[in-house]
């Protein structure tokens, strides 16, 4: 059974569980490989490629194409547009900033550029209760914040919005899951929603805030049933929920049947269209529509925001190359960033994937050896802050991707 996360953690650093925390290691291979975007799309007739391995380690009957590919396998950053090497600039490259012998690294990486921090949970697997930890951009520190108030139990995805880190968790069996709301200077936490007419919510996943003119703001929050982690039976259907303070009003927007498992929820800077992931449970493309039942896709979906704030006209975005897709986020130039089976994977605002931070590269051996994904990130100005489990890098962005004025992305 899952227990709380302890209430009296103070303000530390994490010296014995984080270790290498402030020394920047930078990785030595070739960094960026470039690939002829009509290889994505049309390749000798004799080529051996799975879904259960990253594209680059297909093979063709082409030496040339080969090459290039088995290098691009050993490539921190990979790009199919010159859009992407735009964003990179000319001499990329990726900082180990911290390490851990803990999967210390996975959820949320929400950006608060006031304090110049980028707040981050762990993965708690089926054994131990997550935890919340928050990374100083100057000093490489990480610290588990003092928090006061209500407990945040087994803590996932975040989002920064008027001052306020807004947390999901997914509880337990003692306490609620729901959306808790942190203000980063004090610790203060305040639950914001945790059940709908007196029903448990399932396991909020991820959360987000839109703007509108003369509003406080809705929230926007997915609630997928993740029962495994917390043992709590499902009590309502999957959905993603809309919440409206103004209003005093907490309603399903999408349902199951819409998006069968939502997990990462984005809207664009200007708060016209969101964005949603689909996370289906079982294999991705498992069913093949004879003999199989798979009706979900690992798939990201598009809806434009209406006049009243609400998710209309869902059309498909992109869809996974391998695995599923996690956490998500929408930077100023409407580019969506995704967590992915092949690492962070990068598409323009028509959907075409532009290039990627290698998972072959980021992720350890070891854990890319159980199939361990790159659940989340963080956008953090000129920067891209990446989870990988039991480590975390820095890329400097030759562009600014979120404005400190946005807040949360």
């Amino acid at each position: 059974m899952l227990t709380p996360l302890s209430r009296g953690l103070s303000d530390r650093i994490i010296l014995p569980i984080l270790a290498a925390i402030g020394l920047a290691t930078a990785v030595a291979q070739s960094e960026l490989i470039s690939i002829p975007p009509q290889y994505t799309y049309l390749l000798p007739n004799t080529f051996n490629g799975t879904i259960t391995e990253p594209f680059v380690d297909i093979t063709t009957k082409n030496t040339t194409i080969d090459t290039l590919l088995a290098a691009a396998k050993n490539a921190t950053f990979i790009s199919y547009d010159p859009s992407f090497n735009l964003l990179l600039g000319p001499n990329p490259h990726a900082d180990i900033i911290a390490t851990s012998t803990l999967p210390s690294f996975f959820e949320a990486g929400v950006w608060v550029p006031e304090r110049n921090e980028v707040w981050f949970t762990s993965d708690a697997g089926l054994q131990n209760p997550t935890d919340i930890h928050v990374l100083d951009l100057i000093s490489n520190a990480i610290r588990i914040p003092t928090l006061t108030g209500f407990p945040l139990v087994n803590p996932v995805g975040g989002f920064y919005f008027e001052g306020k880190v807004y947390v999901t968790t997914f509880g337990n069996t003692t306490f609620p899951s729901g959306i808790v709301s942190i203000d980063p200077a004090t610790g203060a936490t305040t639950t914001v929603v945790n059940s709908y007419f007196g029903l448990l919510l399932n396991t909020p996943d991820d959360v987000c805030w839109v703007r509108r003119a003369g509003r406080s703001g809705y929230m926007f929050f997915t609630d997928p049933s993740f029962a495994d982690y917390t043992k709590v039976p499902a009590a309502i259907p999957n959905a993603v929920w809309r919440f409206d303070p103004d209003a005093q009003s907490l309603v399903p927007v999408i349902d199951r049947t819409d998006i069968s498992t939502p997990n990462g929820v984005r809207a664009n800077k200007e708060g016209t269209k969101l964005y949603v992931t689909d996370t289906p449970l079982e294999e991705p493309y498992q069913g093949d529509g004879i003999n199989g039942s798979y009706t979900a896709s690992p798939a990201i979906y598009v809806y434009d925001l209406d006049e009243n704030v609400m998710p209309v006209n869902k059309r498909l975005f992109g869809l996974a190359r391998k695995g599923f897709l996690d956490g998500l986020h929408v930077d100023d130039y409407g580019r969506v960033w995704t967590g992915e089976g092949e690492g962070v994977v990068v598409r323009n605002a028509a959907g075409k994937v532009i290039g990627l931070f290698n998972w072959e590269v980021l992720m350890s051996e070891k854990l890319r050896s159980t199939g361990q994904v790159i659940a989340n990130f963080a956008l953090a100005g000129d920067s891209l802050i990446v989870l990988a489990v039991d480590r975390a890098w820095k890329v400097k962005l030759a562009q600014v991707v979120v404005s400190p004025a946005r807040g949360g992305s």
